[in-house]
């Protein structure tokens, strides 16, 4: 498929953008990496919730530019496993964890194209469910250079079976997320094609490990409006049963909401738009719970930076209505220095839904606990002084104490650290 040179040049000012953003990581100064203990500064007392806690158990090798990470039991021992993402070596890094917070050597499986081998995937992000029912977890990666899927069927003892065949969905395929999206209880995927384009692609499974519906979907509804979505979410937010999408604009100040009619395919967006600062440029990640706890699902997006000379730190929080609106909190969440990735549990026991952020120019991560009255203590955990650029993060209980802990990609050191939680649940 020939591309006219308009749109060649469309594609290479859009990533001139993204590649601007990322590449000005490079300036830091790395150390060695420092096991010593993670360093807490509270950035407001007012109307304290209860305190959260983190000690840094230490960082784990991964292969080289680790960008996305999840997790799963991927040996069916009972213990939680990591896969991250390496964009530059178009690897997953495969560690699986020993129950303690420790993990073992990685296990490397190339992410390879097999209509053209000699293409690099550049997988962005992996996602993990059972897309064959055989009680095994598998992975399916989002191929950005490709603009195609990888699904690797897991054999159940760690390892999986290296695919023989891609699906395509779209230009520059970023985020991949699971669902139901027609209620035929099989896996589904979604996947943003981030460029160009402005959709997503739904891939309805057959519960057999083939997907056979396929359909692509706007995400805009104009010129410049729902442009580039970076980050898709899962959910139901006019609770009708069934399941909808949210994604995150990276060029225009924007979420798209596509409300889901049960049977995989999907409203024309209805859009968000927010504007906190002239020197934000969209968002790169999205993530939702129901942070008020009024049974509504909310959203929360990073901010991310819209002037290479200047560095935002905040993140913005839309409380759903339960009708597929939602209405933005008129100020935004100090976080760090360029938020990359948003996650959220109850990490201090207090029924409440708490917020993570990794950051790609601070040397720490932000944990925003809310109090009954919706407003927000953000702490930094430092992961080491002289390190920055936290990719991504994941939630989950490492050492099987039943508190939530997390997992931290570091793109500067080619490692994921793991921070356990100390937390004294009342």
């Amino acid at each position: 498929m020939s591309l006219s040179k308009t749109k060649l040049l469309a594609i290479t000012i859009n990533l001139t953008l993204l590649f601007t953003w990322i590449s000005l990581l490079q300036d830091f100064n790395i150390s060695p990496i420092s096991k010593s203990s993670v360093k807490a500064d509270s950035l407001d007392t007012s109307n304290a919730p209860a305190s959260v806690n983190f000690s840094l158990l230490r960082d784990f090798v991964t292969d080289k530019k680790p960008h996305f990470v999840t997790t799963g039991d991927f040996n069916n021992d009972g213990k939680l496993d990591l896969v991250v993402v390496s964009w530059e070596n178009n690897t997953l890094s495969i560690l699986l964890g020993k129950g303690n917070g420790m993990f073992k050597k990685p296990i490397i499986i190339p992410v390879i194209n097999y209509d053209d081998p000699y293409k690099l995937t550049n997988p962005e992000s992996v996602a993990v469910g059972d897309f064959n029912k055989d009680g095994k977890l598998d992975l399916v990666t989002a191929n950005f250079s490709t603009g195609n899927i990888s699904l690797f069927l897991g054999k159940g003892d760690g390892t999986f079976i290296i695919p023989t065949r891609t699906f395509f969905v779209g230009e520059f395929p970023r985020s991949i997320k699971i669902g139901d999206f027609n209620n035929d209880k099989n896996l589904d995927i979604v996947v943003t094609n981030s460029f160009t384009t402005n959709t997503v692609s739904v891939l309805l499974g057959d519960g057999a490990g083939n997907f056979g519906g396929y359909g692509t979907f706007s995400t805009g509804t104009g010129v410049g409006r729902g442009t580039q979505p970076l980050s898709v979410v899962v959910g139901d937010f006019n609770n009708d049963g069934k399941q909808d999408l949210a994604t995150a604009n990276f060029v225009d100040d924007s979420i798209s909401i596509l409300l889901g009619d049960g049977t995989g395919s999907f409203d024309l967006p209805k859009l968000i738009p927010y504007h906190y600062r002239s020197t934000y440029l969209g968002s790169t990640s999205i993530a939702l719970a129901d942070f008020n706890k009024d049974g509504k699902q909310d959203l929360v997006l990073n901010l991310a930076d819209g002037d290479a000379t200047k560095i935002n730190k905040d993140i913005a929080m839309f409380q759903g209505n339960g009708d597929g609106t939602f209405t933005p909190l008129p100020n935004s969440i100090a976080a760090g220095a360029t938020p990359s990735s948003i996650v959220s549990a109850d990490f201090n026991g207090d029924g409440r839904t708490d917020i993570v952020v990794s950051n790609l120019k601070s040397n720490f991560v932000s944990v925003i606990t809310a109090n009954p009255k919706n407003s927000f203590v953000n702490t930094n955990f430092t992961l080491n002084p002289n390190t920055a650029a936290y990719f991504s993060a994941v939630v989950g209980d490492f050492n099987g104490d039943k508190k939530p802990d997390l997992a931290v990609t570091s793109n500067l050191t080619d490692s994921v650290f793991i921070l356990l939680n100390t937390t004294n649940f009342k």
